[in-house]
């Protein structure tokens, strides 16, 4: 069997390789996608869009430790390790979301821009429909797929997704907007919705890890014990 056949063998009925592969792509795509935003904000001198920039790259840092985390446990042997990581991606999730807070507080505070270049919405739009796109797939290919990693994946990218909704409709509002109340009012809105959204997932994704742990932890202690005892004997 050739180098590409194996791969696609691969690809196609080791479900861990597909989704370590997907995490490469979204890391390169998300990269480029910072680098446009940054230099976006600096352009147009629209600071929310720098905050975004940032945002985005803090996601990508975590995407990119749960790559490597699953790398490194490909075989599954160490799921204590990997809640311990569902927990941590909850945790940076969750905190990520007070600085949310603080960008949708920047969007209502600063006034609209009203000359974006087309391809720059054009380009915010593609990247948007391909992360809700994606995000999408990912949770109904994957819906049975029980490994703590890839659901924290799954949750990573939702979140994603549902900002990069949250930004294109301010630069629409902005472009196309009738007036600066209503602007607010539904930035207000979408952002308080998102928010939420991310506060009740993280919370979620704590607490489930915390049980999981929980319970590993015990299993661990009742082992030990019985092996202890079978010495004794």
């Amino acid at each position: 069997m050739s180098r590409w056949k194996r791969l696609w063998h691969q690809y196609k009925n080791d479900i861990g390789y597909r989704v370590r592969l997907s995490l490469y792509l979204s890391l390169g795509i998300n990269l480029s996608y910072v680098a446009f935003k940054f230099v976006s904000g600096i352009v147009y001198g629209v600071f929310w869009l720098d905050a975004f920039a940032v945002y985005y790259l803090i996601l990508t840092l975590v995407r990119f430790l749960l790559l490597s985390h699953m790398h490194r446990n490909r075989n599954r042997q160490n799921q204590l390790a990997e809640f311990r990581r569902y927990r941590l991606c909850g945790l940076c999730m969750l905190i990520l979301n007070f600085a949310l807070f603080g960008i949708v507080a920047l969007m209502l505070v600063q006034a609209s821009v009203t000359d974006y270049h087309i391809a720059m919405i054009v380009a915010m739009v593609a990247y948007t429909v391909y992360a809700l796109s994606v995000s999408i797939i990912d949770l109904i290919r994957y819906r049975v797929y029980e490994r703590p990693l890839v659901s924290a994946a799954k949750s990573i990218r939702f979140t994603a997704a549902l900002v990069s909704l949250l930004s294109i409709e301010a630069t629409l509002l902005d472009n196309y907007g009738k007036s600066e109340a209503f602007r607010r009012g539904v930035i207000f809105m979408t952002g308080a919705g998102v928010c939420l959204c991310v506060t009740i997932m993280s919370i979620l994704m704590i607490v489930r890890a915390q049980r999981a742990i929980m319970i590993l932890r015990k299993d661990s202690m009742y082992k030990q014990q019985l092996h202890s005892d079978t010495i004794t004997k």
